[in-house]
């Protein structure tokens, strides 16, 4: 808000209770400065000056030549920049607590991962018979895929050929004792006790 200044004739003599306008330095609606000489003026004794006591806007009425009495209104100064602060607005309380436009979302329980059991490994026949002849503990070969006899003997430290691993009964490689002899031929001496047998029968 602005404020407006006024600026009254000054008591230059106590016997000259009026003064005659001289000149105004300013026309009335300019734009002056503080310390300014605004409008001179004279009495019976002297000539003396009016300066702006602030910076602002002048407004005047009284033309140059006419006669203001002292302690009257000579001009006016709107000054600018000049603001009274006013009072801070109180806001109302809220009502109530707005509530948010987005609900948080609340994190699902995640379970555990479920152990997938390894297949359990293939053993060959040498391998098979090496760890029950020896009494071996065969989950000790869990994760691998395929066992040979090698892989016992390097995991309980023993020697290639021993112990020897018996052939499993039935083996194909040996034949049966009546096969054997069945296969084999007639020695001289059966050979003439058949031919004797074989006449005598006639």
């Amino acid at each position: 808000m602005s404020a407006r200044l006024e600026v009254k004739v000054p008591f230059e003599n106590v016997n000259d209770p009026t003064a005659r306008i001289v000149s105004w330095a300013f026309a009335s609606g300019a734009t002056v400065k503080e310390g300014d000489v605004i409008a001179e003026l004279e009495n019976s004794k002297t000539t003396f000056q009016v300066s702006a006591p602030g910076a602002g806007v002048v407004e005047y009425s009284a033309p140059v030549g006419e006669e203001v009495a002292a302690g009257d209104i000579l001009f006016y100064i709107q000054s600018e920049g000049q603001t009274v602060a006013e009072p801070p607005v109180a806001l109302p309380p809220a009502e109530a607590a707005v509530e948010p436009l987005v609900k948080a979302v609340e994190p699902r329980p995640v379970s555990p991962p479920v152990a997938v059991s390894a297949a359990p490994p293939v053993f060959s026949r040498k391998a098979s018979r090496l760890i029950e002849e020896l009494g071996l503990d065969a989950n000790v070969f869990t994760g691998m895929t395929m066992v040979q006899e090698s892989d016992v003997r390097q995991k309980f430290s023993l020697p290639n050929g021993t112990p020897k691993i018996s052939e499993p009964a039935g083996n194909g490689n040996k034949k049966p004792a009546a096969l054997a002899t069945a296969a084999k031929p007639p020695s001289a001496r059966e050979s003439m006790n058949l031919r004797t047998r074989s006449m005598d029968g006639r």
